[in-house]
């Protein structure tokens, strides 16, 4: 194999909340090859910021939603890290009213935070139609009956293929919403109300158009749409397809289990299905309802309360893997490249990162006792606070980092890299520094009394007797 393409969306997923990591896929020795950089600096793993199909203010309802960012009971599935919002194309906003301050929102923890406030810039959703319609591109309406609701489903696409001028076929989609026998019913008996009223309809898989039954001999399980026909499915059949007007019907099946974070997922997968406008329909009334109104009202933006007891976290940057991993008994990330990630404070105990490209990251604060860091490239890191007990670091590259007050106690730095690295208040009981360079290195306040040095250069560039 000499090129892999791996694609994978966190929240696509219909039959798992789990997801899965590079090594859970690939292995523990190979997950690491899909992260970091190459040798030219390209990066090995894109994460798409921009969403060019979606229309933003669909996008960021499938989102809010799906998560479950403004619901009463607290959210359900999340985000935990800044820079992992950033990379899906939000921006964290600094909010006093919000009780959030920068420093909680620089180091990693705004999980400490009562309220967060999330931002989708404009940019990030370039999708014009938006901006070129002057009504809303999605709309939620609650109804008494399924009468009701499949009237209105009617007389709407009617519309669309008489005044708006909408092929039925790939430009008008009907969703149904829920799962099981009770799904395939109202699939049926929607796209056979929709033939009552004039409207020739398409079931996924059936020969062609207006069949409401497929059997196995003329099963074709390839086939999504048919000239001529309003294509009628139910959500796993309509993944991975599109349209230009999308209708959700029976969001009262999930409204039913709102808690159910699966089926939160199906909402997001049929609510990204559409490239201009949407409506989403339901009978009676539910707490996901009003929850759903709140999030249509929000906009570009979400303040929500951070829920430490969520379902599920989720992460999508390298860093966010890398931690994962760890929490999922990983330990060996040997080579793994996570220059200028932001690790603030992140947990890397016994890990393997022999031979790891760590350039400019940010490990402020991060427990690294007894982890393997031979050879590992660390220059102009910022390691401050972090604990290096018992560590192996033997001829690791530490130029210019920030090592002030860092727990360094029995650590293995022979051979090491330390040119202007700034030492100050460092704990270095007990440490290994033989034939480590520290020229230009601020030791202020660190006790060598002792520490090996033998063959030491020192600060001074003065090379310490060989014991």
């Amino acid at each position: 194999m000499r090129r892999l393409i791996w694609a994978y969306d966190e929240a696509q997923s219909l039959e798992c909340l789990e997801i899965p990591t590079a090594s859970k896929l690939f292995g523990e020795e190979l997950g690491h090859l899909v992260n970091g950089e190459y040798s030219d600096g390209i990066k090995k793993t894109e994460i798409m910021q921009k969403c060019y199909r979606v229309p933003g203010p669909i996008l960021t309802a499938a989102h809010g939603i799906g998560m479950g960012l403004l619901r009463r009971g607290g959210m359900l599935t999340g985000i935990t890290r800044v820079e992992d919002w950033k990379a899906i194309g939000y921006e964290v906003v600094v909010d006093r009213e919000s009780e959030i301050n920068t420093e909680i929102v620089k180091n990693n923890q705004y999980q400490l935070a009562q309220k967060l406030t999330i931002y989708r810039p404009a940019h990030n959703s370039p999708n014009l139609v938006p901006k070129l319609w002057l009504n809303p591109v999605l709309e939620f309406e609650a109804y008494r009956s399924r009468q009701e609701e499949l009237t209105a489903l009617a007389e709407d696409i009617l519309y669309n293929l008489k005044v708006d001028g909408l092929r039925p076929s790939r430009e008008i989609l009907v969703i149904i919403l829920g799962t099981g026998f009770e799904a395939m019913d109202l699939e049926t008996y929607t796209a056979n109300f929709l033939m009552k009223q004039g409207i020739d309809i398409y079931i996924p898989s059936t020969p062609s158009c207006n069949l409401l039954k497929v059997n196995k001999d003329n099963y074709q399980p390839d086939r999504f749409w048919c000239e001529g026909g309003v294509t009628v499915s139910r959500i796993h059949r309509a993944k991975g397809n599109e349209a230009d007007m999308v209708y959700l019907v029976g969001f009262d099946s999930i409204a039913k289990t709102e808690s159910n974070l699966s089926w939160r997922n199906q909402l997001f997968v049929a609510l990204t299905r559409s490239k201009g406008w949407l409506k989403l329909s339901g009978t009676g009334a539910y707490p996901m309802y009003d929850e759903m109104w709140r999030v249509m009202q929000s906009g570009d933006s979400f303040t929500f309360t951070w829920n430490q007891h969520h379902q599920r976290n989720i992460s999508v940057t390298d860093a966010g893997d890398l931690v994962a991993r760890y929490a999922a008994g990983g330990r060996n990330f040997q080579g793994v490249n996570l220059s200028g990630a932001d690790l603030v404070g992140v947990n890397l105990q016994r890990a393997n990162l022999v031979g790891s490209k760590l350039i400019g990251a940010d490990l402020n604060g991060a427990n690294l006792d007894d982890a393997r860091l031979i050879i590992a490239d660390l220059n102009g890191a910022n390691l401050s606070g972090a604990s290096f007990k018992k560590a192996k670091l033997v001829g690791a590259f530490l130029n210019n980092v920030k090592l002030n007050k860092a727990n360094l106690s029995r650590a293995d730095l022979s051979d090491a890299q330390l040119k202007n690295a700034d030492l100050r208040c460092a704990i270095l009981s007990k440490a290994n520094l033989s034939g480590a360079d520290l020229e230009g290195a601020n030791l202020e306040g660190v006790d060598l009394t002792d520490v090996c040095l033998s063959g030491t250069i020192m600060p001074d560039g003065s090379v310490w007797a060989i014991d």
